[in-house]
C-alpha cells in the first residue's frame, strides 16, 4: 500500500508531468506485470504488487513508470528480518530485440573477479560507463547494438540504475524508495533511453 506522503508524492508529479496518462492498477492486457516479474532484477523479491501504472504518452513506443510495492528478506545475522519498501520501476518497449542484457552498478567484487575471469562487455570510448557499471549479456554483438553513444550517456547520468534488458522489453529501476527526485529521473531516463 501506498503511504500517505507517497500518495502526495504521486499526484504532484502527476500535476507537474503532463504526459503521463494514469491507467491504473495493473491491466492484464498491457503485460506489465508479466514484464516486470520475468525481470531478472525482480526475481529476489519474495511478493511484488502494483500498485499504480503511469503511461508516457509522448513516446515513440509503449513507456510505463509503474509503482511497485516489494517484499524481502535478509537472512543475514543473528535475527533474520522481512521488509517491504515501494519503488518506481521504469519499462519501455523497444524497437528490436537485444538478447538479454544486463547492466547494474559495479560493485568491488566484480572487479576481482574480472581479474581472473572476463565476463563483463567495457566500452572502451565510454570509461566512466565502464567504471561505474557492470555490463553483461547473452549476445556480444547486440548489447553493443544496444549500447550506442546516446544510451550509454543517457545511463551515465543516472544515480545507480540497474537495467534489465529482455529481448525488446527493457526494465530500469534504482534500489531504493521512491523520492521526488528519482520519479522524474526515471521519466526522463525511459523516455529518452
Amino acid at each position: 500500500m501506498l503511504s500517505s506522503s507517497e500518495l502526495d508524492l504521486l499526484e504532484e508529479v502527476l500535476s507537474q508531468n503532463k504526459v503521463l496518462i494514469d491507467i491504473g492498477f495493473d491491466n492484464p492486457d498491457n503485460g506489465i506485470m508479466e514484464d516486470i516479474t520475468n525481470s531478472v532484477l525482480m526475481k529476489d523479491y519474495e511478493d511484488i504488487q502494483i500498485y499504480k501504472s503511469l503511461k508516457v504518452s509522448d513516446s515513440l513506443y509503449d513507456t510505463y513508470i509503474t509503482i511497485v510495492g516489494i517484499t524481502y528478506s535478509l537472512t543475514k545475522g543473528k535475527y533474520p528480518a522481512r521488509y517491504s519498501e515501494n519503488q518506481v520501476i521504469g519499462l519501455k518497449k523497444l524497437s528490436r530485440n537485444y538478447g538479454h542484457i544486463l547492466i547494474r552498478p559495479e560493485t568491488f567484487e566484480d572487479k576481482v573477479s574480472e581479474l581472473f575471469i572476463k565476463s563483463e562487455i567495457d566500452f572502451p570510448d565510454f570509461p566512466k560507463f565502464s567504471f561505474r557499471y557492470y555490463c553483461l549479456a547473452d549476445d556480444e554483438i547486440k548489447a553493443k547494438s544496444f549500447a550506442n553513444p546516446d544510451r550509454l550517456r543517457c545511463i551515465e547520468k543516472q544515480n545507480e540504475i540497474l537495467i534489465d534488458v529482455n529481448g525488446d522489453v527493457l526494465i530500469a529501476k534504482f534500489s531504493r524508495i521512491i523520492t521526488h527526485d528519482d520519479f522524474n529521473c526515471m521519466l526522463e531516463f525511459v523516455k529518452n533511453i
